[in-house]
């Protein structure tokens, strides 16, 4: 009489998977449709961060810290010359806040530069 078992077993010391999983750079996302449904967070203008949105590091997956991080974008993500006069287009560059499993715990990180904005 056969019996099922795993092929692989969880070890108890397997590290927990991250959720959800990393974007693959061949499939990356349209990048302008980040800024949709986002609220902006002023990075260089008045030091706005996805690092500093209240999201405390976790070993633990939150859907709450992930729900509070992916609704910001960062713009403008660089110094530009005038921030007063900056027209928050992304042309300064822009950047999602993304819920991301990093160095063993789930952090609220900016993720890749774009400068395009979509219209709203």
């Amino acid at each position: 009489r056969l019996t099922e078992e795993p092929l692989n077993p969880p070890s108890a010391s397997a590290p927990p998977l991250p959720f959800p999983p990393p974007l693959s750079p061949e499939n990356p996302p349209a990048l302008c449709s980040l800024t949709v449904g986002r609220a902006q967070r002023g990075g260089f203008k008045n030091d706005e961060w996805c690092y500093n949105l209240g999201v405390t590091a976790k070993l633990i997956f939150d859907d709450a810290d992930r729900a509070r991080c992916e609704s910001y974008y960062i713009d403008p993500a660089y110094m530009v010359e005038n921030s007063t006069t900056y027209q928050d287009d992304c042309s300064g560059g822009c950047r999602a806040c993304e819920y991301r499993f990093l160095n063993g715990k789930y952090v609220c990180k900016a993720g890749p530069v774009f400068f395009e904005k979509c219209s709203t």
